[in-house]
């Protein structure tokens, strides 16, 4: 329980292995870690200093060259240490999660599963794609091998605090990187609590260092020049600042996941209430606060079942407060601001024509809780291609597949797409005609595994996917022709003379 855990007791950053309070007369910016449903301060902290950073990328950078040259089984083996402690305090982190994050305890324990479950699945990926490798060429021992690309910065996300970070960090470490990661500033208290687990795990000093801040700390820490790499899951607005701001760094690596504008088409079915179903774990789960969730639906204009029963579902959703009994579907949007921008969009598309279906309204002690919204928006004269990240679904109609599936594509957008149908040969013309990184059938868009890759083509990333390939750009492949000793060629080289 977080009863047993002491927020004010949490420092503000941790480098080179230890653990730093907040600045006495800090006059620096606050970071606070708040109850999105009661607006109840957890933790104060402060942004980052530059010299915070610099001094955290000092540490590791030093750590670097033992951390690198250790082998893969003895990163492996603190790897898996990590793992178990993370399941002997499952439920404290999965209650610190709940209360920081805002999802229902049912959620969040998923989430402190899936941290579990990444530890072995990271190690299969490192050998299964990044093991070196020899064979004879030209009777020459020809090797591959894969090489750290050094200190890795990894901004993680509010919605998953824990697992989305770690499946950037585990990868890394893996490879030999060392690690400055900062966790969002909306839910840096799970980013700490992460960040002291592997200290005790026995990652040597410096290997894995965590800063705190906001948009001010990103800036420095992507564009140091100590940097190797940067990792980051997150808005589609701040990915494009970081990919701008490193325009002319190629020596950088950029792994960047910038969400959606997904699409779901309903095709055809033949249980009503499982097509509803696949709808509302796509589209609402997580207050619909994932990257992935099902933005926009597409409904075939002869079904006048679909949206009457889809309504009256989400009518009935139970929403609410993470440890409310029995437990709710969903929690409060992260912040009152998200809330406010949320509810502004929706009035501004049922203001310009948009069919309000079923509207939004907003609960709550501090109005964070939104109720699931469903808006017709075929005859809306500002559709914009956007992601509304909040419980909020776009209604079309369409024709015929070829319609649906142009739909579908009518976006920057491309991280995740789905179909609901009852015919392989229609999902097969589906998955070869849609852009997405992520296209299922008759499956929710939301809930992916670490043991298949992660992310989206166009402007939802840069064709890097997490996952079960994170690996791949977490080291760099070297390739070298390996002989004892050098001897002179058989056949004598034209033109050489000894």
């Amino acid at each position: 329980m977080t009863s047993h855990f002491n927020f004010s007791d949490l420092g503000a950053y941790i480098i080179n292995g230890s653990e730093a309070s907040p600045s006495v007369n800090n006059t620096r910016a606050s970071i606070e870690s708040l109850n999105p449903f009661s607006g109840q301060l957890l933790w104060r902290g402060e942004e980052s200093a530059r010299h915070t950073i610099d001094d955290a990328v000092d540490a590791a950078r030093t750590a670097f060259k033992k951390w690198s040259s250790m082998s893969p089984a003895e990163r492996q083996a603190i790897l898996a240490r990590f793992g178990s402690l993370v399941r002997e305090r499952a439920e404290l982190l999965t209650h610190i999660i709940a209360i920081e994050a805002g999802k229902p305890l049912w959620e969040s324990r998923i989430e402190v599963n899936s941290l579990v479950t990444k530890v072995d699945a990271s190690i299969d990926a490192y050998k299964s794609r990044a093991s070196d490798s020899a064979r004879e060429v030209r009777g020459l021992c020809s090797k591959t091998s894969f090489v750290p690309h050094g200190v890795m910065a990894v901004l993680g996300p509010f919605n998953f605090p824990a697992s989305m970070a770690n499946g950037h960090i585990m990868p890394a470490l893996l490879a030999g990187n060392t690690v400055v990661f900062k966790p969002s500033e909306l839910t840096p208290v799970v980013g700490l609590v992460v960040s002291r687990l592997w200290q005790e795990a026995g990652l040597p000093p410096g290997v894995l260092n965590c800063v705190t801040g906001g948009k001010d700390t990103a800036e420095y820490l992507v564009a140091h020049k100590d940097v190797a790499g940067v990792l980051f899951v997150g808005s589609h607005a701040a990915g494009m600042s970081i990919l701008r701001a490193l325009a002319d760094s190629p020596e950088k690596i950029v792994a960047v996941e910038m969400g959606g504008n997904s699409p779901l088409v309903i095709w055809d079915y033949e249980n009503l209430d499982a097509a509803i179903h696949v709808i509302i774990q796509s589209s609402f789960i997580s207050a619909g606060q994932r990257c992935s969730a099902a933005r926009r639906l597409f409904v075939r204009k002869e079904d006048r079942q679909l949206i009457p029963r889809l309504k009256a579902v989400l009518s009935s959703l139970r929403i609410g407060d993470f440890n409310q009994t029995p437990e709710p579907y969903y929690g409060p949007v992260i912040r009152t601001t998200a809330a406010d921008k949320i509810l502004c969009r929706v009035g501004e598309l049922i203001s310009a024509g948009a069919d309000p279906i079923l509207l939004p309204q907003r609960n709550g002690p501090i109005g964070t809780v939104i109720t699931p919204g469903l808006l017709g928006v075929d005859d809306c004269s500002d559709d914009r291609d956007e992601e509304i990240f909040g419980p909020i679904l776009k209604v079309y109609r369409y024709s015929s597949i070829d319609e649906a599936i142009t739909l579908a594509n009518n976006t920057q957008f491309g991280l995740a797409a789905g179909i609901v149908c009852r015919e392989r040969s229609v999902f097969d013309k589906f998955f070869h005609e849609v852009k997405a990184g992520i296209i299922n059938w008759n499956q929710q868009l939301t809930g992916a595994t670490t043991l298949a890759p992660f992310g989206g083509v166009k402007h939802s990333g840069n064709f890097r996917p997490a996952g079960f390939l994170s690996v791949d750009y977490c080291s760099y492949a070297v390739a070298s022709f390996e002989v004892e000793k050098p001897k002179l060629p058989d056949v004598p080289t034209p033109g050489i003379t000894f």
